[in-house]
């Protein structure tokens, strides 16, 4: 029996095989993976900043937009941390501003005047060598904010070319560098461990109140007397005591929070 091809259908002695269909329907859901966005961050210090940004906004429960927009005028400041972005030493100022620590620009230019006249190396060695502009130092008196990926750069290259008895005198006579640009390793105040605390019915919270402000998930089951299984499952339906999600996925809780979330479950 002839048979002929009309499109994708075989008609076969005048009646239609019909086709079957090549895709699902328009209305069955897609499912795709969402990978969380990874951190890039321009430089250590910008890392450094950001986190210590974060930190700070938790314990004062601020917002991280709302923390940005009042120090620097902008709201996405903190995001773009993550995101690559630089900011000038002048701007990272007023961060640590918000945040009540001293500035990090007159401790710079301390410490290059200092590598400049204890190392007795040219200003423009300096600049050429470390950022590529024989004028940095010139520019730095006048007035210019450097970003911080170009401050890090320049602390590099300064260290890395002063033996240990200059580079004594340069920070005696520059002082500390603050937290977030200092080359002390960071010790995070939820790494410590704590003393325990009672939750009384009321809702406050007895001990003698040294401990960390923030814990793990296993710490924080310990006290309220769950599993951390339990808490990381609050995590996902809800219902469960307030929590902080830092950078790196990690999670963290209050102990204020926990005493009071255990203090709304009590029957009364």
């Amino acid at each position: 029996m002839p048979m002929r091809t009309v499109g994708s259908n075989t008609l076969r002695g005048g009646q239609t095989v019909a086709r079957r269909p090549n895709c699902a329907p328009s209305n069955t859901p897609k499912f795709t993976s969402v990978e969380a966005e990874k951190p890039e961050f321009a430089g250590p210090l910008e890392a450094r900043l950001h986190a210590i940004i974060v930190e700070h906004c938790a314990r004062r429960t601020l917002g991280l937009r709302a923390f940005g927009a009042t120090v620097t005028g902008d709201a996405e400041f903190v995001p773009s941390l993550a995101r690559g972005r630089s900011p000038t030493l002048r701007t990272v100022d007023a961060v640590l501003a918000g945040m009540d620590m001293p500035p990090a620009g007159p401790v710079f230019e301390a410490e290059v005047d200092a590598f400049l006249a204890v190392t007795g190396t040219r200003v423009s060695v300096l600049g050429r060598s470390a950022t590529h502009n024989p004028s940095f130092v010139a520019h730095l008196k006048d007035g210019a904010s450097p970003e911080l990926r170009t401050v890090h750069k320049v602390r590099s290259w300064m260290a890395a070319n002063t033996s240990p008895t200059p580079a004594r005198e340069i920070r005696r006579r520059t002082g500390p560098m603050p937290e977030p640009l200092s080359d002390v390793p960071r010790r995070r105040r939820f790494s410590r461990q704590h003393a325990p605390i009672a939750i009384t019915g009321g809702g406050q919270s007895t001990g003698d109140g040294d401990g960390p402000f923030f814990m793990d998930t296993k710490e924080a089951a310990a006290l309220v007397g769950l599993a951390a299984a339990t808490l990381e499952r609050y995590r996902s339906v809800g219902g469960g005591p307030v929590y902080y999600r830092l950078p790196e996925r990690i999670v963290r809780y209050r102990r204020e929070d926990l005493a009071k979330w255990q203090a709304g479950r009590r029957r009364t």
